[in-house]
């Protein structure tokens, strides 16, 4: 039985799962060890006509050279917080890509895998892998963080990247909520592939909404390829290039699908991202080569965004994995500026977003607090920017 994701831009962001209601929901921890993980998954594997089955990670679990796990042949939910780190992104030297696994998750064509509250870092993929995860069926990403995944490539007469961080393909279904991309989906050369995308690449349906990718140091960053759906909505992309030596278009190669945004921040890249990409509007682009133009969309102009680590005050629990947001400061064209009918309940940091009195573009919602409770001027969170 396939498992499916139900998601439309003009409602709340929701996952819809068809399931069996006899089945057992089994729940088990694993703190800290690659070995027991796995061996919980193959148990999940052979219970999946009876059970769904919830590991409780906690700890860091450590991947050795070429270390991968079971592939998921049914329904799977892995929630932390925990970290999973790779053996190194091998960003200083061409053989650190031919570390690591070929793939660290496939998910079968009927199954589903859920993963909450994790941080997956410091992987490097051999030059052969399909991906850091594979996905043939229904891939639910929420509060994640993707941070150091160098993509592997290969080298004939020029060296090109040969896979992604994410293979979301025909059919598969793929849900990216309040996830954060960083520095990943580049190769330990600085290049993210124009065939496949670094990050993402999608022959099924994709939806992304509150997440934020951002990127540094690299010179040529084609984060997306897609030849299926592809959604993208209050989410914020930043890219600083210290090289400029190559273009940057975010999204795709001329002649893939478009992918459809709104609500959301593009910093940094060049104006060939607005051609692979079909606004809905609401959008705020800094390229003045950006050719976006639907209804509230602001092209060529700054954003007034900045990178900065996340405190602990940003949210109500204190089990998340996020590092750094992509922040508007409180001057920013984004703040209350968005199309309030596309705005979910949070943010990328649960924090909630003002529907009725008009939301921002982007992942983060800036949030109005008195002087006494740390704002500045009484308005907005952001204790350096005001």
């Amino acid at each position: 039985m396939k498992i499916r994701f139900v998601f439309s831009l003009g409602l709340l962001l929701a996952a819809s799962f068809s399931v069996q209601a006899d089945k057992i929901i089994r729940v088990v921890d694993v703190a800290g060890n690659v070995d027991s993980l796995r061996a919980e998954i193959h148990e999940a594997n052979r219970l999946a006509e009876t059970h769904f089955t919830a590991l409780r990670l906690s700890g860091d679990f450590q991947f050795g050279p070429h270390d991968s796990l079971p592939d998921i042949a049914g329904s799977l939910t892995l929630r932390g917080p925990a970290r999973l780190i790779g053996g190194g992104s091998g960003e200083s030297s061409h053989l650190g890509d031919d570390k690591g696994p070929g793939y660290l998750f496939r998910i079968g064509p009927e199954a589903m895998l859920r993963l909450e509250s994790l941080e997956i870092s410091d992987f490097s993929l051999n030059h052969d892998s399909d991906g850091l995860i594979v996905n043939s069926g229904s891939l639910h990403l929420e509060e994640v963080q993707f941070a150091r995944v160098a993509v592997g490539y290969w080298c004939v007469k020029f060296c090109t990247p040969a896979m992604p961080m994410i293979a979301n393909l025909k059919d598969a279904d793929l849900l990216i909520y309040r996830v954060s991309m960083v520095n990943s989906g580049i190769s330990s050369l600085g290049y993210a592939s124009p065939f496949t995308g670094g990050l993402i690449y999608n022959k099924g349906e994709v939806n992304m909404a509150a997440s934020q990718v951002y990127l540094e140091k690299y010179g040529w960053a084609r984060s997306f390829h897609n030849s299926g759906s592809f959604y993208i909505r209050n989410s914020s992309f930043l890219f600083r290039d210290a090289g400029g030596e190559f273009e940057n278009p975010l999204f795709g190669i001329p002649g893939s699908s478009p992918i459809r945004i709104v609500n959301s921040i593009v910093s940094g890249f060049d104006g060939a991202t607005c051609q692979e990409a079909i606004s809905d509007g609401f959008n705020l682009n800094d390229s003045a080569g950006c050719a976006w133009s639907s209804p509230n969309d602001l092209v060529g102009i700054p954003t007034g965004v900045h990178w900065r680590p996340v405190t602990a005050h940003w949210l109500y629990s204190r089990d998340q994995i996020l590092t750094n947001a992509i922040v508007p400061m409180a001057s920013s064209p984004a703040v209350d500026s968005a199309n309030a009918d596309w705005c979910d309940s949070n943010s990328l940091l649960r924090n909630g977003r003002f529907r009725g009195e008009g939301c921002d573009r982007g992942a983060v919602e800036t949030v109005k607090v008195s002087l006494g409770e740390g704002g500045i001027n009484g308005l907005y969170f952001n204790p350096d920017a005001d």
